[in-house]
């Protein structure tokens, strides 16, 4: 039954964001109709909305990474709120992006992990490599390294904004031009 009413409760909600439903109080017994746009937003919306009647939470937990290193974590080393560290993991390799200062340029590195342990290269950042193993105790989960630095798991994923990355592209291929690795396209 449940499933039967979220069903209804979206098609109800698309109906509603397609602009079909009458502005306002009934305060004119005229008939009413969709324009185009919101006919053509309602057979846009429908597929969505039959297919999410039929997703049960385990068939939807696909959409979200079940790798034990994907997240994002906070180094108390480097206490500020965009010094975060970001794992991106997948088949047993990763790849670990931070910052360690508000101001300062976003590094990234290379991870591979099995089971509970993982062997991450800060070398880009002037580090070195390090191994370190996954832990989850009473709600607390994160990596504790060998060095005994210890980064806390946070309960949701940060990804970069996309002028962040586009930005970091640019500065790639500005320091590759000015090295002569590639040429100037125009």
């Amino acid at each position: 039954r449940a499933p039967r009413l979220a069903v209804v409760a979206l098609a109800a909600a698309a109906i509603a964001a397609a602009g079909l439903l009458p502005s306002g109080a009934q305060t004119s017994s005229a008939a009413w109709s969709a324009g185009p746009a919101g006919r053509r937003n309602l057979i846009l919306a429908m597929p969505g909305i039959l297919l999410a009647g039929r997703t049960t939470p385990s068939q939807a937990y696909g959409f979200f990474s079940s790798e034990r290193f994907d997240g994002t974590y906070r180094d108390p080393q480097f206490d500020c709120e965009e010094c975060l560290r970001n794992i991106n993991a997948e088949g047993g390799f990763g790849t670990v992006t931070g910052r360690d200062s508000p101001d300062g340029e976003t590094w990234d590195g290379a991870a591979s992990y099995d089971e509970k342990d993982i062997i991450a290269d800060f070398g880009e950042k002037g580090g070195k490599k390090m191994k370190g193993r996954y832990f989850s105790k009473k709600g607390d989960k994160g990596i504790k390294w060998e060095d005994g630095t210890v980064w806390e798991k946070l309960e949701y994923k940060i990804n970069a904004a996309p002028y962040e990355i586009v930005e970091k592209a640019g500065r790639m291929r500005q320091a590759q031009l000015e090295a002569g690795e590639i040429k100037k396209r125009r």
